[in-house]
């Protein structure tokens, strides 16, 4: 039978590799049979090694897979005495190619008669009843089955070969049942006598913020430099202990001396981890210089008093003690001597 130039092929790669003769062949001869395989892929009949309806002695076919004649001599030789391929008379036979091809037509006959004809019925009744000598393929039209609705549940294999409509129609109504039966299980409410509990939806775990530890809120409010704040926690919950407690750390900041200037002043987390309230430092006292006239409301206050006092006017004494006192700086009084420390 034609072959009709079938575009592909069933190939199997286990069985390729699971084949005893092939695979004690060389590589050169089981690279020669595959291109053996493509030619009798489009041979006719299939599966035999022919080209236009010849056969292909060694030296064409040896251009056609662009080697020499005498490697494919050896490899055919050598596919021969393995028994990788049959023939018939003088030509090379595949006997899977064949088989898997009589097996594609007798499948294709039993699909026109409709179905695998080992499962067919001779009786009158045939497969479905009023339905005589139609096998496995229901009628596409009501009237023709001679009842007011087609079957709605027709054979798995009917789908294969069925117009799309009747598919969709089957399935329409196997959906249909299903949403009557999970109506009737719904009716059922507390008559159930192990009613299932219900399914709450799955939600993301939150993230629970840590609490600070004891006696952070007072050493952070007591830092001149606030920054950081959870980084500074998580410091203070690592050095507390070994500071003697809150309350010992809380008056080793209350005696360290940081420098009036900002841009010095670490952040109380490198403060901690750094265990500078272990530093020795050097007090001098620095005299004071000529007295100014300022108005002392702006220094040595909670910053945030000074912060709720006008704004001094920019260049005065006034004005940098205010602004220092916005990021939560006292500013001592110059007027009054002070310790400067030099760690």
């Amino acid at each position: 039978m034609a072959n009709d130039r079938l575009n592909w092929m069933k190939f199997w790669p286990k069985d390729w590799r699971a084949d005893a003769a092939l695979r004690s062949c060389s590589l050169a001869a089981r690279g020669l049979w595959i291109e053996m395989i493509g030619l009798m892929h489009d041979a006719d009949p299939y599966g035999h090694l022919l080209v236009n309806g010849r056969v292909p002695d060694a030296r064409m076919l040896a251009g056609m897979v662009l080697s020499t004649e005498k490697e494919v001599k050896r490899c055919l030789q050598e596919l021969e005495d393995r028994g990788v391929f049959d023939r018939d008379g003088d030509v090379i036979v595949s006997r899977r190619m064949v088989r898997d091809n009589r097996a594609r037509i007798d499948g294709q006959e039993a699909g026109r008669r409709g179905g695998n004809p080992s499962l067919r019925r001779s009786n009158a009744e045939g497969v479905n009843p009023g339905v005589a000598g139609r096998g496995l393929t229901p009628p596409v039209n009501p009237q023709d089955n001679g009842e007011d609705n087609p079957p709605p549940y027709p054979h798995p294999r009917v789908c294969a070969q069925a117009p799309a409509r009747a598919c969709d129609q089957a399935l329409e109504a196997e959906a249909e049942e299903e949403k009557e039966s999970f109506a009737l299980l719904s009716d059922r409410g507390s008559d159930a006598s192990d009613p299932a509990p219900p399914v709450s939806p799955q939600r993301k775990p939150r993230t629970v913020a840590r609490p600070e530890p004891e006696g952070f809120p007072a050493f952070y409010e007591v830092y001149p430099r606030h920054e950081a704040r959870k980084d500074a926690a998580d410091a203070y919950r690592q050095v507390v202990g070994e500071a003697g407690g809150s309350e010992a750390l809380l008056a080793h900041l209350r005696r360290y001396r940081f420098s009036p200037d900002r841009q010095f002043i670490p952040l109380a987390a490198t403060w901690l981890r750094g265990r500078r309230w272990q530093d020795e430092q050097q007090i001098k006292v620095v005299a004071a210089g000529p007295a100014l006239r300022v108005d002392e409301r702006y220094f040595d206050r909670d910053p945030r008093e000074v912060v709720a006092l006008p704004k001094p006017p920019k260049g005065t004494p006034e004005y940098r003690a205010w602004d220092a006192a916005t990021v939560g700086q006292r500013t001592p009084n110059p007027n009054k001597p002070r310790v400067a420390a030099i760690a």
